[in-house]
């Protein structure tokens, strides 16, 4: 996602030089075709890195201090006047922020980029427990092995860290953003003549061919992850069945699983076609057309509105407590639930 967010970005303004970073990576280098991709294309980055992934047998604290000394030969090499990320959270920026300004002393910009979702809502109260365990627990933690510099904002982009934020929909941003210097990240930017080339450049790379322009009455169902499937659905055969509904009305098919599903948990093979699941659905959206997308209550949908404004998008109505919070979000969006009960 923050990949693709920046490649926007970066083809839109031409008078600065971009560098592109990969951090926190599963996958080694030699494997981690996305990485291996933006290597391949270039430009509009004027160069790509990966920090190393954690290796076998390898400690965190090993892999994390090789990952700082490389940053800190990026950064001595590049000297940059802003540094961007998709999550201010991440010891990776705040390392890199904390080194160029009080270690060089050099006036650098700190910058948040569209996270989707967390850019706009703020999902710390459905996940009670994992906040004050990272307020009470991980965060002092992280300020004794790496410094006082660290800090944990309980919403992205609301770190001190952060002078400017780079967002879809500015308008409607979450109130601590607002307080930074904010910047529209518009549709244009993503479906230009050169960013749709790169676009299926990149398409062509990962999937092994190009995708098809337009699609006469076409659907595309945006998945969850099987992990949560049981909890907001009830079981995966009620989940399929719904779709199975839907399938009925459209001549074109597709669906999209998260990037990190395997497999095809919901045997949804003979309802169409089945879209690359690694490969995020933002490049979906700038380089097809589907008539009406269908998924759950994630930033891929947002994203398919933004992207795609005259497509009908669809979130599955449930009784989840993350449907409940982005309700008045995607109601803003145009983004219309659809009632299970009236299509089973």
């Amino acid at each position: 996602w923050h990949y693709f967010m920046s490649v926007g970005l970066a083809f839109n303004d031409s008078n600065s030089r971009y560098h592109l970073v990969f951090i926190d990576q599963a996958l080694p280098v030699i494997s981690n075709d996305v990485y291996l991709a933006a290597c391949k294309l270039g430009y509009p980055f004027h160069s790509v890195s990966c920090l190393p992934s954690k290796a076998e047998g390898q400690s965190k604290a090993k892999m994390r201090s090789l990952g700082f000394n490389q940053l800190r030969n990026i950064l001595n090499d590049i000297m940059p006047v802003e540094v961007i990320t998709g999550n201010d959270r991440r010891v990776e920026f705040q390392y890199s922020m904390n080194y160029m300004r009080e270690q060089l002393g050099v006036s650098v910009s700190g910058s948040f980029l569209d996270d989707g979702t967390g850019s706009y809502i703020s999902f710390q109260n459905s996940k009670l427990i994992r906040f004050l365990s990272d307020k009470y627990l991980d965060t002092p933690l992280k300020k004794l092995v790496y410094g006082s510099w660290y800090s944990r904002p309980e919403v992205f982009g609301a770190s001190d860290w952060i002078d400017n934020c780079y967002l879809a929909h500015p308008e409607v941003a979450s109130a601590p953003l607002k307080k930074k210097k904010l910047f529209e990240l518009k549709q244009g930017y993503y479906k230009s003549e050169v960013a749709s080339e790169y676009f299926r450049g990149l398409s062509k790379i990962l999937n092994g061919v190009d995708l098809t322009d337009n699609l006469e009455n076409s659907v595309l169902f945006v998945l969850p992850h099987s992990s949560i499937i049981k909890e907001v659905y009830g079981s995966f055969d009620a989940l399929g069945l719904l779709l199975s509904k839907l399938a009925q009305k459209y001549p074109n098919v597709f669906f999209k699983y998260h990037p990190r599903e395997q497999g095809d948990p919901l045997n949804l093979s003979a309802l169409g076609q089945a879209l690359t699941s690694a490969i995020p659905a933002e490049l979906y959206y700038v380089t097809n057309s589907f008539d009406l997308i269908i998924g759950d209550v994630s930033t891929a949908l947002m994203a398919a509105k933004w992207l795609n404004p005259e497509s009908d998008v669809r979130y599955f109505k449930t009784a989840s407590k993350q449907a409940e919070l982005v309700t008045g979000l995607f109601q803003y969006l145009n983004i219309v639930p659809l009632n299970m009960e009236e299509i089973i």
